[in-house]
């Protein structure tokens, strides 16, 4: 037998705060997995129920002797002790057995851990957030992979200050004391991501599908990646007013024109030195 319970899901919050009725825990820089230990057997899904019990070998030997469910971010430490979504990925993106074996030592995962939804034949989810809490730190001893979440009650804003020179830089998650654990995305959990904000300039515009080219120097000689994201339909309107005196050449992918400045921000740079994901606030 095997179980998927559909995770919760998170809103978004801009700025951290202080708030008694609230858990604050950092946000991991890794991907979803719900762990199922049922009748013997365990089982590792995506938040889709993709099974990807085979990408995880070190998932397989655990401390559980009794069936549980668990809630959490699979992640990986880079060369810094930093948690690095690049190196997950590469995790994430093997397939060959032969691959994931040797990726076990060179890239090794921890399973961070921050809620238990089922365990010893019984649906844990009506609990209340801090009675799973409970529950998780009587069933999860210390483990080199299974890790729990730490969490820090109301205040929020010293909480974010210190996961910026923390392993834990994505950001925070502030979950309201009281609530049960809901399969849907709910209000209830609020994502605060740690952004990084750059200045940078628009060099051209992909022809095809929305993308501007972006550098972090005005001559464009130090590619800062391609904006895809959170650019309005007013800002688009502008940028294309602005550039149809200003065009320079183009090729079959690109036109090329003269630099625009924009104010961006994403979630860190990649390991090549691009904008990961980078999304427009302003010109």
């Amino acid at each position: 037998m095997t179980m998927f319970i559909s995770p919760m899901l998170l809103e978004k919050r801009e700025e951290p705060f202080n708030d008694k009725t609230y858990l604050f825990e950092p946000k991991v820089d890794g991907h979803r997995l719900l762990f199922s230990f049922i009748d013997g057997k365990t089982t590792l899904y995506t938040r889709n129920k993709n099974m990807i019990t085979h990408k995880y070998p070190e998932l397989l030997t655990h401390p559980f002797t009794k069936s549980v469910i668990l809630d959490g971010e699979v992640a990986a430490l880079n060369q810094s002790d930093i948690i690095d979504f690049e190196e997950i990925m590469i995790r994430f993106s093997a397939s060959r057995s032969e691959k994931i074996k040797r990726l076990q030592t060179e890239i090794p995962v921890i399973f961070v851990v921050f809620d238990v939804l089922y365990y010893d034949g019984k649906d844990v989810r009506r609990l209340k957030l801090e009675d799973r809490k409970a529950l998780l730190d009587e069933i999860l001893p210390p483990h080199p992979v299974f890790q729990k979440i730490l969490s820090v009650e109301g205040d929020g804003k010293m909480l974010y200050q210190a996961i910026q020179s923390s392993p834990f830089r994505e950001g925070m998650v502030a979950k309201k004391k009281g609530t049960r654990y809901e399969s849907k995305r709910s209000k209830s959990w609020l994502k605060i991501v740690n952004y990084r904000y750059d200045e940078v300039f628009i060099q051209g515009f992909r022809k095809n599908e929305f993308g501007l080219l972006l550098s972090f120097d005005q001559e464009g000689h130090q590619t800062a990646g391609i904006l895809e994201l959170g650019m309005p339909r007013e800002a688009k309107s502008y940028y294309f007013q602005k550039i149809k005196d200003i065009k320079i050449k183009e090729d079959e992918r690109f036109v090329y024109t003269h630099p625009v400045h924009c104010r961006v921000k994403c979630r860190n740079l990649t390991h090549k030195g691009l904008l990961r994901s980078p999304s427009f606030v302003s010109f």
